[in-house]
């Protein structure tokens, strides 16, 4: 992990505190690496409910199970080992676009940032999105 080695400070009314605590919280995140993410030009998403869990280990034991059919297929000989492979081909695919659409961050669009503008926290951001810029180089 890289040092951080500047510290800002910003002030907030109650009711941006607040607003910053709830998505900070649903993102299960802190408040600094909630605005990190924000001054990255991220938008961290809400963490995924507990069945996302449960469903990423269904599909990954799926994939296991089709990895051993095509294994076995390879040395016997015995099964369609390319239909197979492309099987656990889109098993994992379907993994990844799982995990990308429900806990990767993704670009602030430009509704969030006229919002961010409208409730006085444009400035800020640009502050830390500055400072951020600055610290990468």
């Amino acid at each position: 992990m890289r040092a951080r080695e500047v510290q800002i400070n910003i002030r907030l009314n109650p009711r941006e505190l607040r607003h910053l605590d709830t998505m900070a919280q649903r993102s299960q995140l802190t408040r600094s690496a909630y605005m990190r993410f924000l001054a990255n030009g991220m938008q961290p998403k809400e963490a995924p409910p507990q069945d996302y869990y449960a469903m990423m280990r269904e599909i990954h034991a799926l994939g296991n199970n089709l990895n051993q059919l095509a294994h076995r297929a390879n040395c016997t000989g015995e099964m369609d080992a390319m239909s197979i492979e492309a099987a656990i081909a889109e098993i994992r695919q379907s993994i990844k676009g799982i995990t990308q659409k429900m806990i990767s961050p993704e670009p602030l669009d430009a509704d969030l940032q006229n919002k961010a503008a409208s409730s006085g926290l444009e400035d800020d951001l640009m502050k830390l999105i500055d400072t951020s810029m600055e610290w990468e180089e």
